[in-house]
């Protein structure tokens, strides 16, 4: 139930790519939209498109899959639709989460002014690591050991910001933006754009996991422009501050940049400036070279 100074806020995205996991990470993705606007999520509709072919065990994952996701955040399941239809050829699910924000703790990349700092959580391409995992498995068995690729299987675990936005919202955030598709570098692009600044990061302090560079080098794709669910991008005036509160949490937090007068989106690596552009398409929808399916 809401009070008189709470606000609704809502979060709606959809998972068009198909893979053992996908609906968890659209609970997570969706739960972080919310978070990102300082709210606590509450409830989930979700609608779900079937190609025809598509056997009933699929659905019934499915659903398990979100139940479980959904239960972990503490958000209700408030209703959906399920249609079987031949405009898709693979599941789509489209996830809208619900939730509440006092209303003068609502966030907006509005906030953002120049000389703040930016910082962000865990690392990168976690997600696209685990995409890749599921659509290049066997490959991937061939060329790592088995202990090696199991490291990676606690990485959805880290899909979820809500911990990190809870703590931020009480520690001095003034705008949040979740890492999804487009990677880090489309997030940062966004988030600069959306508040109207300049920004300008730091390419070595952008944390990526030993395990994703490897993967992404066999696979020859690029970790910083990769699917990157569970990283949340944020402003502060004091980022040095908010980052110590987030990793007195548990939370890898960095601050990695800072926004700037100009309209320049720039990220520095070994001294030489390189200019974000916007971003196109997911590293993850790319076709790999030698790699059959």
């Amino acid at each position: 139930s809401m009070t008189n100074n709470e606000v609704t806020v809502i979060s709606t995205n959809p998972v068009t790519y198909n893979f053992a996991g996908m609906a968890a990470l659209g609970v997570a993705q969706a739960v972080n939209g919310v978070a990102a606007q300082g709210g606590q999520p509450v409830g989930m509709m979700m609608t779900i498109l079937m190609p025809e072919r598509l056997r009933e065990i699929k659905l019934k994952n499915i659903m398990r899959e979100t139940e479980a996701a959904c239960a972990k955040e503490n958000v209700q399941i408030c209703g959906g639709h399920t249609e079987v239809t031949d405009n898709v050829i693979n599941p789509v699910i489209s996830f809208t989460c619900v939730g509440k924000a006092p209303v003068d703790k609502v966030l907006s990349a509005g906030n953002i002014k120049p000389d703040m700092d930016i910082i962000m959580t865990k690392w990168i391409a976690m997600a696209g690591t685990v995409m890749m995992l599921n659509k290049y498995g066997e490959q991937l068995e061939s060329r790592f050991q088995r202990s090696f690729l199991d490291r990676m299987k606690n990485f959805p675990e880290y899909f979820s910001c809500v911990k990190e936005a809870a703590v931020a919202v009480n520690s001095g955030v003034v705008a949040m933006h979740d890492a999804g598709l487009g990677g880090i570098k489309g997030a940062l692009w966004e988030i600069a754009s959306a508040a109207n600044v300049g920004i300008e990061v730091s390419f070595d302090r952008i944390r990526v996991k030993q395990e994703t560079i490897e993967i992404c080098e066999y696979l020859g794709l690029n970790p910083y422009d990769m699917c990157s669910t569970g990283v949340m991008i944020m402003a502060a005036e004091d980022g040095a501050e908010l980052a110590e509160k987030l990793c007195s949490q548990g939370i890898e937090a960095e601050v990695i940049g800072r926004t700037t007068e100009s309209n320049d989106r720039v990220l520095v690596k070994n001294e030489e400036s390189r200019f974000l552009t916007p971003p196109r398409g997911d590293e993850i929808y790319k076709d790999v070279k030698g790699m059959t399916l």
